[in-house]
């Protein structure tokens, strides 16, 4: 898993979620702990907080 999966509730639907991570209202707290870090980027934060996911749903509807 990177920083290029489609989104951050895809964490949530194969393994149980960490404790302090509960539900949406954390995701502030998440979000801080990684920019914390250093090692992620606007633009990788962006792509966490949706992007991805807008740019699955285009492909999507490329094929269909």
């Amino acid at each position: 898993m990177g920083k290029n999966v489609v989104s951050k509730t895809h964490w949530f639907c194969f393994y149980s979620t960490p404790e302090g991570l509960e539900d949406v209202s954390t995701y502030p707290t998440l979000f801080a702990a990684l920019i914390r870090t250093g090692k992620w980027s606007t633009e990788d934060l962006k792509k966490l907080a949706g992007l991805n996911f807008l740019r699955v749903m285009k492909d999507v509807e490329k094929v269909l």
